[in-house]
């Protein structure tokens, strides 16, 4: 578990966090989306994760990528800024809740560069009509929305 999150966790318990996070919807040559499969519940999303202190929006997103599934990612432009607690909030099974706040920027996938960490069992390349199953939910709005030819950014 991330440092920063231990040591808020060990003063407010399971109380529900605000949390910024950050994601990358990254795409190979080919327009393909990178996903990564979650180790433990096993569904697909995007890569991403809890933003550090002292860390920038757009360094967290091209960190999560690298560590998550060993590829590096370029930022191409800002998808948008999700905040529905409906679609946001999640209780994890040691009973901690959180409430996000996603930055999601678009990218390219670069090269890979390494090994995925610990939090994946598997990364692939996606085309629209293909996406993996089963899917993150808090991630179903994001792709719809990456996946579509409407106008960036957008606000949920």
């Amino acid at each position: 578990m991330d440092p920063y999150l231990t040591f808020l966790r060990e003063r407010v318990g399971h109380a529900l966090l605000v949390a910024p996070v950050v994601g990358v919807v990254a795409r190979d040559a080919a327009g393909r989306v990178l996903m990564q499969q979650r180790a433990g519940e096993g569904t697909w999303g995007l890569p991403g994760g809890w933003m550090s202190p002292g860390e920038s929006a757009t360094a967290c997103a091209v960190r999560e990528a690298l560590e998550e599934t060993g590829w590096e990612v370029e930022l191409t432009g800002l998808l948008g800024v999700y905040t529905d607690p409906s679609k946001r909030t999640v209780t994890y099974p040691n009973g901690d809740r959180a409430q996000f706040f996603a930055v999601v920027f678009e990218g390219r996938a670069l090269r890979c560069v390494g090994a995925a960490d610990d939090e994946t069992s598997g990364i692939g390349f996606f085309a629209a009509d293909a996406l993996p199953t089963p899917l993150h939910e808090p991630d179903r709005d994001i792709l719809d929305d990456a996946l579509s030819a409407r106008p960036r950014p957008f606000i949920r």
